[in-house]
């Protein structure tokens, strides 16, 4: 039978192994004699070393760019408003050069012949130094197995074999489809394969080079049982074109899509990207989109807070995604990278408030409720405002409101809400309620939200009293105006501001009115009156179920007749040393007595009260008043006494005397008063009356009363004295 041989190959050219026989046709007929004496299967274990041949076939040889995509976002986290830049970067990085066809193996010897050892592997021949250069190759051995020849590559390229059933072949049932394979005396053992080379830019260079003098498929079986001594040489070298001199290895036509989160898709070709028409191996291109995060929807009108808080939960920490997909043309048809994804965590400020406060409170006093604020989310939260309001349109005034807010778990700070509890606040609960709202970096408004606390309020007026002034006016002149003045003060004595205070008026000129107070706790009320007579007025307030009266006041009002008329006068007496020559009284003592009279006509000399029958002259004792008519004609005594003392007599043998009373003028104008004196005077008149002429002696400066500080108008005194 023939024989199978090697040839070496020259040094300057490869060449492939092929049959060292005359004639191919020599061969089968050979071949058919055999199978005649030994038939295909069947199993002749023999004796001697295994041998076989080894054949392999290139049918086709394609090539086609590797793409790889690299997708970048800039940012991994972002608020809403930022925008986010996308960067895809396709490479051509290299080419997978897929070669197929088939590897038989021919048991030429005289037992069977199991597969022990394959390798594949391909090389190039190198024109400039006469080498052969592995490019990629695999190799696969039998548990325990140790090869004899080795392949020069184990990297770089996947081998998928598929056997074809063939009489005298048992393959293995499983796992790799070469190693284990039996093959029987004269029969062929056939396996299709496709294998792939996955080379590099260096690679797919090195391969187009003009230097490279051929190409071939190289591969190499061991089998057993065989001899160590008699070798292993059962390989075939097959030679097949270059396919990177007869085509390009660049990606052409590239077309890259980059889809943002919850947004159409962006394309880019060679029409947005000239670059992407032709992607050299080793060669780069980058496309890049933008997306702007939305605002989140704004609160709604009827959407409660803790809805809202959710709302801005689900949102904070969620992850926007987007995508890029890279495709391109080659020589064999389209090739495409492997999707890529590029992610942002999107996040939010979320701010909660508590408010508490004091569980009770008194009207008219200031109620202060603190606020605390919590970040839950993960954006600091910036541009707080804060609003404290209250039923009926009033409002808190709010402090301390922090400028910023970290994210969370570091979100927490504090406000204070304070409300001035108006004095007429009606007792029962009082709401305060405050509400926030805030900012993100990028001025996003959020909010608001809120909370509120309710205070019980307890009326002030429980103990509050309420006094009227004055106690006693007039008589005033009909026409004229009274004024009255409440004042109202809570338990403490404080004054209480913004009551309603009613006044009512009854007797000759009834009337009523009312007048708020304020902060002093004053309310005023003025009235006219038309009619002689008295009054008597007094206030009240009535608030929650507490009332409240004043003293009463009474004013009396005349017309008069003259053009100045007296009020009853009143006279305080003091005691002093018969031996006093002069006024000593002060207004730090205490009068003796003190007594009202209608008239100041005290022991008159005679002729000077018309019908004087009283018998009360200069010299009287005790001192005594004569009473007299609107005409000055004689009505009656009265002793100046009181106390259990008489001015003039006994203890109060030596007196001072002081009386003050009030005039009534009905027209402005000059009056002439004539006063009747044994010895000294100081008369001094209020309310804005001025001296006109008339005796006026050692005055006291400054030119005052010593009592009540009148204007002096009138004296006849001794020098130094008051």
């Amino acid at each position: 039978m023939g024989q199978w041989r090697a040839v070496l190959n020259a040094p300057n050219r490869p060449r492939r192994t092929q049959w060292f026989s005359p004639l191919v046709a020599l061969l089968t007929a050979l071949t058919a004699t055999v199978a005649s004496i030994i038939p295909a299967g069947a199993a002749n274990p023999g004796t001697g070393n295994a041998s076989i041949n080894v054949i392999k076939t290139v049918g086709s040889v394609a090539i086609k760019p590797n793409l790889a995509l690299q997708f970048d976002v800039n940012a991994s986290s972002a608020i809403p408003g930022d925008t986010l830049t996308y960067t895809a970067t396709v490479t051509n990085s290299g080419s997978t050069m897929t070669i197929s066809g088939a590897i038989r193996a021919g048991n030429n010897g005289n037992i069977t012949a199991t597969v022990a050892d394959y390798y594949d592997e391909v090389e190039y021949y190198n024109s400039s130094n006469k080498t052969w250069n592995p490019v990629a190759g695999v190799e696969a051995s039998q548990p325990g197995y140790t090869p004899v020849v080795r392949s020069p590559i184990t990297t770089g390229m996947t081998l998928t074999l598929s056997p074809v059933v063939s009489q005298g072949v048992t393959y293995p049932p499983s796992g790799d489809p070469v190693l284990g394979t039996s093959i029987v005396q004269m029969a062929t053992a056939t396996w299709n394969y496709t294998a792939a080379l996955t080379l590099t830019r260096n690679q797919v260079a090195a391969l187009a080079s003009p230097n490279v003098g051929g190409i071939r498929n190289v591969v190499h079986l061991e089998v057993t049982p065989r001899a160590a001594s008699q070798g292993q040489p059962f390989g075939y070298k097959q030679d097949f074109t270059d396919p990177f001199h007869t085509q390009s290895a660049a990606a052409q036509n590239a077309v890259v899509t980059i889809t943002p989160p919850a947004s159409g898709a962006v394309r880019f070709d060679s029409s947005t990207t000239p670059g992407l028409a032709s992607i050299a191996p080793g060669a780069s291109v980058a496309v890049q989109t933008s997306y702007v995060i939305p605002a989140v929807a704004a609160k709604g009108g009827s959407e409660s807070d803790s809805a809202y808080q959710g709302r801005l939960a689900a949102v904070n920490g969620s992850v926007l995604t987007a995508s890029a997909a890279a495709t391109a043309s080659g020589p064999s048809g389209q090739v495409s990278a492997p999707n890529q994804s590029a992610s942002t965590t999107e996040l939010v400020p979320i701010l909660g408030m508590t408010k508490s406060g004091p569980p009770t409170a008194r009207a008219g006093t200031t109620a202060s409720y603190p606020l605390a604020l919590t970040n839950s989310g993960g954006a600091p939260a910036s541009g707080l405002e804060i609003l404290d309001s209250l039923p009926g349109g009033g409002a808190g005034t709010v402090s301390d409101v922090p400028a910023s807010i970290p994210a969370a778990p570091n979100g927490q700070a504090t406000a204070t809400a304070t409300y001035t509890i108006p004095a007429n606040q009606g007792a029962g609960d009082l709401t305060d309620t405050a509400s926030v709202t805030w900012h993100d970096a990028r001025s996003n408004l959020y909010g608001p939200v809120s909370s509120d606390f309710k205070t019980n309020v307890t009326q002030s007026l429980s103990g509050a009293t309420l006094t009227l002034a004055p106690t006693t006016a007039g008589p005033n002149v009909t026409g004229t105006s009274q004024a009255l003045t409440a004042t109202l003060r809570d338990a403490s004595n404080n004054p209480l501001a913004g009551f309603r205070i009613n006044f009512g008026v009854t007797g000759a000129n009834g009337t009523s009115g009312s007048g708020i107070s304020d902060a002093a706790g004053h309310a005023t009320f003025s009235y006219a009156g038309a009619n002689n007579g008295t009054d008597v007025a007094q206030a009240t307030i009535s608030v929650s179920g507490v009332n409240l009266q004043s003293n009463t006041s009474t004013i009396g009002w005349i017309t008069p007749t003259q053009v100045i008329s007296t009020s009853t006068v009143t006279g305080n007496f003091y005691a002093e040393p018969t031996s006093s020559a002069s006024f000593v009284a002060t207004p730090a003592d205490t009068p003796v007595f003190a007594q009202s009279f209608p008239t100041i006509d005290f022991n008159p000399p005679s002729g000077i009260v018309n019908h004087n029958v009283s018998g009360v002259g200069t010299s009287t004792r005790p001192f005594t008043d004569v009473t007299t008519d609107l005409q000055s004609n004689f009505m009656g005594t009265i002793v100046a006494q009181g106390n259990n003392a008489q001015a003039g007599v006994g203890s109060m043998n030596g007196f001072d005397a002081v009386f003050t009373s009030t005039f009534v003028v009905s027209t402005a104008g000059d009056v002439t008063l004539t006063i009747y004196h044994d010895d000294a005077f100081i008369i001094g008149v209020g309310g804005g009356a001025t001296r006109v002429s008339g005796v006026y002696e050692f005055v006291p400066q400054p030119s005052t009363t010593a009592f009540n500080g009148y204007n002096v108008v009138g004296a006849y005194n001794a020098s130094g004295e008051r």
